[in-house]
């Protein structure tokens, strides 16, 4: 076991979750384009933010073509409609690096075939839009313009685009946003006029920026940027409480499995904090479910996460932990009784009786749990049971078997000789 207040850090391991599609693809620093002999819809610049590769900023041509502020785009996906195409980009927006009016417009588009990537190959796109309006980030779609939705708050969001073969002639094709690996919106559309390709053939052509307007640019992420984690105590415990040596890792384990560190950059604090103010309706709660027990002691216990702005409990876990808690003082045990102890929790009104293992120095309580709610130490005095001492329970049992032997003997013995007699 080991006690709260030992800092253990440790770095999340940057996560791509693949379906039955093709596998992401890392916009990688060196593999973007802003010229073309070919095709002169690109340009612009792109370049390393904090001399970081995995964050990069992309920048539209300094002049208008065709209404638009080319930017640059990345041909390194090879994703087949096929296989199904799923692909994702990570957008940093922060409000007060943009002007109201100013917009970015990225998309995954489609080629024929793997043949080029020139126009007369092209087959279809998603274009989604975002744009600076007031306060807020407003995101609208080529495909869908019912589609309209407002981000307010500043982070890294995921913009993906997923296509598959919905019959011959028709991919289908879905937009998803996501913050925190949790989806905010996303819309669906068929697209019908793909060029006349063969949808078995239909590669990515290229993810591209293909309209910034913007001083500042886009910036984009590589990869989903990975999360330093801190486990510290806290200032607000009460009661003394030590956790196994997986602690760290299970706690870690349940923010991934739960989305709870996607697109978070912000060092992140974990404390498990302890408190004994609990609310007189839960002793009552457990009253109900007590039976012959005491309780001799109430706390709280939480999982407390901070980054940045953001602080939350996290309630549960995918597996459990053991904690260990120390036991108040406790009226001494009477003769010719035991004392016995458990834990009861009550998670979301529902009250559960958990086993404790006493410590060898009987001075602390450990109990495996994977929810964070009331707890309640209940100890139970009940009367020892009557056991015969070894000896004396030894020669009672000869004694009796031996007088058992001796009494058949003689009835046996006078039968024996009454029928002799009687003969």
């Amino acid at each position: 076991m080991k006690k709260i207040g030992i800092v253990v850090t440790g770095v999340i391991a940057m996560l791509t979750t693949t379906m039955n599609v093709s596998a992401l693809t890392k916009w990688n620093f060196s593999d973007w384009e802003t010229t073309d002999e070919v095709n002169t819809r690109v340009g612009g610049s792109v370049s390393k933010i904090d001399d970081n590769e995995n964050f990069i900023n992309l920048k539209g041509a300094s002049e208008e073509k065709e209404g638009m502020k080319y930017g640059p785009r990345n041909n390194k996906s090879k994703a087949s409609l096929a296989n199904g195409i799923k692909e994702e980009a990570y957008v940093s927006l922060k409000s007060s690096d943009y002007k109201n009016g100013d917009l970015f417009e990225l998309t995954v588009d489609l080629a024929k075939d793997s043949s080029d990537v020139s126009d007369d190959n092209y087959a279809n796109e998603s274009v989604i839009m975002t744009q600076k309006v007031g306060e807020v980030f407003v995101l609208t779609s080529n495909n869908d313009p019912s589609f309209r939705y407002e981000i307010k708050e500043d982070g890294i969001y995921t913009y993906r685009w997923e296509y598959s073969i919905k019959d011959e002639s028709t991919i289908s094709s879905t937009f998803t946003l996501l913050k925190n690996g949790e989806k905010l919106t996303e819309t669906s559309k068929d697209l019908t006029d793909n060029k006349g390709a063969t949808l078995n053939d239909v590669v990515v052509r290229y993810f591209w920026a293909c309209n910034i307007k913007a001083d500042h640019g886009v910036d984009i992420y590589t990869s989903l940027p990975s999360a330093k984690v801190n486990f510290d105590d806290d200032t607000k415990n009460e009661s003394s409480v030590a956790t196994d040596e997986n602690f760290g890792n299970t706690i870690l384990e349940s923010l991934k499995s739960k989305g709870k560190l996607n697109n978070v950059t912000d060092n992140v604090n974990v404390s498990l904090v302890t408190k004994k103010e609990v609310d007189s309706s839960v002793t009552e709660n457990f009253k109900s479910v007590l039976g012959k027990g005491t309780i001799a002691d109430l706390f709280d216990i939480s999982i407390l996460v901070q980054y940045g702005d953001t602080s939350y409990n996290l309630s549960e876990l995918d597996k459990p932990i053991t904690l260990s808690i120390a036991l108040p003082e406790l009226p001494a045990v009477k003769d010719g009784l035991t004392r016995t102890y458990y834990i009861l929790r009550m998670h979301e009104g529902t009250v559960e009786k958990i086993n404790a293992s006493l410590s060898n120095d009987g001075k602390s309580l450990s109990f495996e749990t994977d929810k964070f709610s009331t707890y309640a130490i209940v100890y139970e005095d009940v009367a020892e049971e009557a056991v015969p001492k070894t000896f004396d329970g030894i020669s009672s049992y000869m004694i009796l078997a031996v007088g058992s032997l001796l009494t058949l003997s003689i009835m046996a013995a006078y039968i024996y000789k009454k029928k002799s007699h009687n003969n």
